[in-house]
């Protein structure tokens, strides 16, 4: 008969998958970031300009992401729910990234892990700094690593080549980065399943030639959609920004590698917070449980010979491979990049979980770890960018509501990233983008909108490019209303945007 104790113990572990999954979804949904990356703003502008045209929404690094959030944009307006594609899209990856919690979970538990140490383990990787911030955020890596993950639990055990080699397609459609995946599939179908040497290469090779094929099969009907101007087939999907490129410098790679990876659990500026009582409170509260995790540390003495058996070294060699194949390629590309590390985040989390003892005595000082990577990540960083004062360009962007009426054009000569928030949160204007500037055509511009009683506004980038010019500077002396105009500095930015004057 199962002691008291036991048996409470049995009860709590039924409710953990739950607690897991509904406690960051609560977190990550209560406090979305307002410091959003600009990649996120350009996705949901894209998807709300596209219409039916689901060919402008396909980029070759994330194929299918825009796409995706366009289903559901299309869904929620078919349904009646207007909702601004930004929104929709934090809201998904919030879910998403709550699921991913708890397939980690899972993962730890189907490899021996206790309930209570896999769920601490899951709740750290929920709250580590660089994912949280991406689950509140409407970037495209937190679904492709839901599939990573999901690829990884189809693997363990009894292998399921089809469920898995899709489930790899998926992250690999999501976010191009996901082909490094390869390596662990590969390793695991060929060294850990029992048979002749050639019935595991079949097995491995089906499994490549399956993700592979069903991967390019979908880039190439999208390509075929997306009609990129005077791009082949191959240089398309390679195609990568033109400030992206590799990094042979071995020393300054290393450090990069080692910030970037610390990066991923802890995140955050002492300068973002302020004296608001949530923050005290979180201060204090990681000072107290600080001192908690130094006074219950468990000694060596405590924990040896205790606990379940030690793992055998190669159930986590997949997950060496798996964080090796993205440390090294990451040394050499990009090693600036901290959210590109998102990728080696649950294996490393999935190491740690399955190498810890797990023992009573590690109970209390895991779970206080948990608390700390949480309270740490919460004060300095999650917090502070919840609220709309410590993203500049959003603050400003909605300081303009009430200064752009609607209808009132905005010319710009280059779109560029503040632009995009600015001009995402001012829908109620027009946004004119200009193939070049010239005092004629802002003439007409000017002319089409004062027959509704609109006014023409210039962003500072087509301000420039009319000071370039003689004709141009002679323009703006005659017609742009300085004392209309707006300058604004807000921390470290500046902005600017230039009236011009009625006729």
């Amino acid at each position: 008969m199962l002691s008291r104790r036991q048996s409470g113990a049995g009860r709590v572990e039924k409710f953990l998958p739950g607690a897991v999954l509904l406690f960051p979804l609560l977190v990550y949904w209560l406090l979305p970031t307002r410091d959003m990356y600009w990649d996120g703003v350009a996705f949901a502008i894209q998807i709300e300009k596209a219409g039916a045209d689901i060919g402008s929404l396909a980029h070759p690094n994330h194929l299918l992401y825009a796409v995706f959030g366009h289903w559901l944009f299309a869904a929620c307006q078919s349904a009646g729910r207007p909702v601004r594609a930004l929104f929709l899209l934090q809201f998904c990856n919030g879910f998403i990234a709550s699921l991913c919690a708890v397939l980690l979970y899972a993962i730890l538990r189907r490899t021996g892990v206790g309930a209570f140490h896999a769920a601490c383990w899951a709740l750290l990787f929920a709250f580590s700094g660089t994912w949280w911030k991406f689950a509140t955020d409407a970037d495209a890596y937190v679904p492709a690593i839901l599939f990573l993950l999901a690829a990884y639990a189809f693997l363990l055990g009894k292998p399921r080549l089809a469920p898995a080699a899709l489930a790899h397609a998926g992250a690999m459609l999501f976010h191009e980065l996901a082909v490094f995946f390869f390596p662990v599939a590969i390793w695991k179908l060929y060294c850990q399943n029992s048979g002749s040497r050639a019935r595991r290469m079949r097995v491995a090779g089906g499994y490549a030639v399956l993700a592979a094929l069903l991967t390019a099969t979908v880039y190439r009907y999208m390509f075929r959609i997306a009609r990129p101007p005077e791009k082949g087939f191959w240089s398309w999907i390679t195609a990568y920004s033109p400030d992206a490129r590799f990094s042979f410098n071995p020393l300054r790679n290393l450090v990069l590698t080692l910030a970037g990876t610390a990066r991923l659990f802890f995140t955050g500026r002492a300068d973002l917070v302020r004296d608001q009582p949530m923050e005290i409170a979180g201060v204090i509260l990681l000072a107290a449980v600080g001192a908690l995790l130094i006074r219950f540390r468990p000694s060596r003495s405590t924990i040896s010979g205790v606990g379940s058996d030690p793992k055998p070294w190669k159930s986590l060699v997949p997950l060496l491979i798996w964080t090796g194949s993205y440390v090294l390629f990451l040394f050499f590309w990009m090693p600036q990049n901290t959210f590109y590390r998102l990728f080696y985040l649950p294996p490393v989390v999935l190491l740690l979980g399955a190498a810890a003892p797990v023992c009573e005595a590690t109970r209390p000082w895991l779970a206080l770890a948990a608390a700390f990577v949480f309270l740490w990540n919460f004060t300095f960083s999650i917090y502070p960018r919840s609220q709309i004062e410590t993203n500049p360009v959003l603050n400003f962007a909605l300081q303009q509501k009430s200064i752009w009426q609607p209808g009132d054009g905005v010319a710009f000569l280059r779109f560029v990233p503040d632009l995009w928030t600015i001009s995402y949160f001012n829908p109620q204007a027009s946004w004119i983008g200009l193939p070049g500037v010239s005092p004629a055509e802002l003439d007409g511009w000017r002319e089409r909108l004062e027959r509704d009683g609109r006014r023409l506004w210039l962003d500072e980038t087509a301000f420039e490019g009319l000071s370039a010019t003689e004709a141009g500077r002679s323009w703006i002396a005659q017609n742009v209303d300085f004392s209309g105009s707006i300058d604004s500095q807000l921390g470290k930015s500046r902005f600017r945007f230039y009236r011009v004057a009625a006729r």
